[in-house]
């Protein structure tokens, strides 16, 4: 899922067909996905899982860690600094720090406007 992310046409799994193998590389040169029906299923599986609001997608590039992305989507849903702590199993301490270098490195100065910029970016209106 990574690499789709980050912009791979597909995935092939190391036992396909060889014969199936110049006609998915075909068809990736002109812009179709070479993707398994496996996969396929997954992908479908997952994006009914996604939330509407866009809650938890993160930008395939980003300044922020994956832990500071788990602190900010709760944020988002308007959790507490203590919720926080409690639903990630960390300090309060930890999670303050957290915090901190969110609106350092996103480059604004209230946790309001960290979920705003969490929106832009998501929406791939904002780069930092």
């Amino acid at each position: 899922m990574l690499a789709l992310r980050s912009g791979a046409a597909g995935y092939l799994v190391k036992d396909i067909d060889i014969a199936a193998l110049p006609r998915a590389l075909h068809g990736v040169c002109h812009g179709e996905a070479a993707i398994s029906r496996h996969l396929t299923m997954r992908l479908i599986e997952r994006h009914r899982l996604t939330r509407t609001d866009r809650s938890g997608l993160r930008p395939v590039q980003s300044v922020l860690s994956g832990r500071e992305w788990e602190v900010l989507d709760h944020l988002c849903d308007g959790a507490s600094t203590d919720e926080i702590a409690e639903a990630l199993v960390l300090s309060t301490e930890t999670v303050r720090s957290h915090i901190k270098n969110i609106l350092r490195k996103l480059r604004v100065s209230s946790r309001t406007e960290a979920v705003a910029a969490a929106r832009q970016l998501r929406d791939g209106v904002l780069h930092v």
